[in-house]
C-alpha cells in the first residue's frame, strides 16, 4: 500500500494499518467517521471526538508536546501528523524510529476531503468507492461550490474614509 503525503513523500505500508496514532484531532475524528476508530492505539489529549467510540485509545501527550517514546513502544503501523500542527522534530523522530508518518495540511475545503479519502484508502477503503460519509461530503460540497465566475479582481478598502 502506497500513499502520498501532503510533503510529497510516498508512504509505503506493507498493508492496511491495524495500528495507528493520530496527532490531529480532526484526523481521529473522520477515521472514527470512517468505521476505522478500532484501529486508533493512540491519540492526542485533544482527540475527544466522537465521544465514546476513541476513548480505548491511549492518550500520548498534546499536539505540541506527543510523547514520542510512548508513541514508539504503542508499535502503531502509521502516526497521522499535520505540517501546521505538529513539531517537525517530532514527525522526524518517529520517522528515525522507522514509524511511517503521513503529515497532511488541507488547505481549502477539497484539500481537507481530498485528505479524508486518503485516510479512507490507507486503511484499507475501497479505491474505487466513497465510504457513504465521504460521498455525503462530496455531495455537499459539490452543491455549495458556485459555477466558476473567472478570476475575480480584489478590492482594497485602503484610502476609504469609514
Amino acid at each position: 500500500m502506497v500513499v502520498r503525503d501532503d510533503r510529497g513523500r510516498q508512504i509505503e505500508l506493507p498493508s492496511a494499518p491495524s495500528r495507528i496514532v493520530s496527532l490531529v484531532p480532526s484526523d481521529t475524528y473522520s477515521l472514527a467517521r470512517l468505521g476505522r476508530a478500532a484501529l486508533l492505539v493512540g491519540r492526542t489529549r485533544y482527540c475527544v471526538e466522537p465521544r465514546g467510540r476513541i476513548d480505548h485509545a491511549e492518550i500520548v501527550g498534546g499536539v505540541l508536546d506527543p510523547d514520542v517514546p510512548r508513541i514508539v513502544a504503542l508499535g502503531p503501523d502509521v502516526v497521522v501528523a499535520n505540517l501546521e500542527d505538529n513539531r517537525q522534530r517530532d514527525v522526524e523522530r518517529l520517522e528515525a524510529a522507522g514509524i511511517p508518518v503521513l503529515v497532511s495540511h488541507p488547505t481549502t475545503v477539497r484539500a481537507g476531503l481530498d485528505h479524508a479519502v486518503r485516510l479512507h484508502r490507507l486503511c484499507g477503503g475501497d479505491a474505487g468507492a466513497f465510504h457513504p460519509v465521504l460521498a455525503q461530503a462530496s455531495e455537499a460540497l459539490a452543491q455549495a461550490t458556485p459555477p466558476s465566475m473567472g478570476p475575480r479582481r480584489r478590492r482594497s478598502s485602503l484610502g476609504h474614509g469609514s
